[in-house]
């Protein structure tokens, strides 16, 4: 079972190994991978940045105005409201830098490693500054399943302007054409971005995974940036783990719901968590 809880490796690493420690890339079809680790993918993101994580690779499209169920930390998207309802999409506000996305759950270690030429042997470093172009590789690892990682440094956070005006209109349209409306469905308002991230969930024990680039690049990680191109290799069938440069990708969205008992509420995520009553409602 996933802990939650979100912690640093026990391991004594530098600082420069601790962002790009916690890297890697692969693509699968999931067909074979946990559906805990989902879940905890969804619970870390819900207990650090307090919004839905979009599991990858994402199947279905997550958009502002997108409705369907969550199950199992996974979107399942059904339509959207301005298709169903003929309603126009609402005002945004300005995108903005969300909260810092740099967090883990799990034991993890790592090591440096510069090759300075070809054919000569591996020597490990405590960081990779004055490498240069030599390559470098991060080699590090798992000791037991369910680690996650997830770092994106630019995410920006965009959102519906009024979320409950939002969910005025929607449900003014569902009573006007009479729509059967699933009180299970949940709608998005919000969507988190990122054009560099990576994320890691690791299903198999005593997994190593090493993480290769330019010195230089490696050296970027140590100031919180992903500047570059880097290669993976090592990782087991059973964990998923991607990364993205220069390659805009949702990361995250947040979601409202209707109360199934009272037609002028709707849960809106909020410090107390309470349903709040929708303005404008038509009789």
């Amino acid at each position: 079972m996933l802990c939650v809880i979100t912690r640093r490796s026990p391991f004594s690493i530098s600082p420069y190994a601790r962002f790009a420690g916690n890297l890697g890339r692969k693509r699968s079809n999931g067909a074979n991978r946990d559906m805990s680790l989902q879940s905890g993918y969804d619970k870390l993101f819900l207990a650090n940045v307090g919004c839905h994580g979009a599991w990858p690779p994402i199947a279905n499209p997550i958009c502002i105005g997108a409705y369907g169920t969550i199950d199992n930390g996974v979107f399942n998207y059904v339509g959207t409201v301005q298709s169903l309802l003929g309603i126009s999409s609402p005002q945004m506000n300005p995108d903005v830098a969300a909260k810092e996305i740099d967090f883990s759950t799990g034991d993890f270690s790592t090591t440096n490693w510069v090759v300075e030429g070809q054919g000569e042997a591996p020597i490990e470093v405590d960081e990779f500054v004055g490498y240069g172009t030599a390559s470098g590789y991060i080699s590090y690892g798992f000791s037991s399943a369910g680690c996650i990682v997830v770092v994106a440094p630019d995410a920006t956070l965009s959102q519906v302007a009024q979320p409950l005006e939002f969910a005025s209109t929607i449900w003014n349209a569902v009573m006007a054409n009479s729509i059967n409306w699933d009180h299970n469905w949940q709608v998005v308002y919000a969507v988190y971005n990122s054009s560099n991230y990576v994320v890691i969930a690791n299903d198999s024990k005593n997994t190593s995974i090493d993480l290769g680039g330019k010195a230089s690049i490696l050296s970027d990680f140590g100031a919180g940036t992903i500047s570059g191109q880097l290669s993976l290799s090592g990782q087991s069938e059973k964990d998923y783990a991607e990364t993205g440069y220069n390659e805009p990708s949702l990361i995250g969205y947040q979601v409202l719901q209707f109360s199934e008992h009272h037609k002028d509420l709707v849960r809106i995520p909020s410090p107390n968590g309470e349903q709040q009553k929708m303005p404008n409602l038509n009789s």
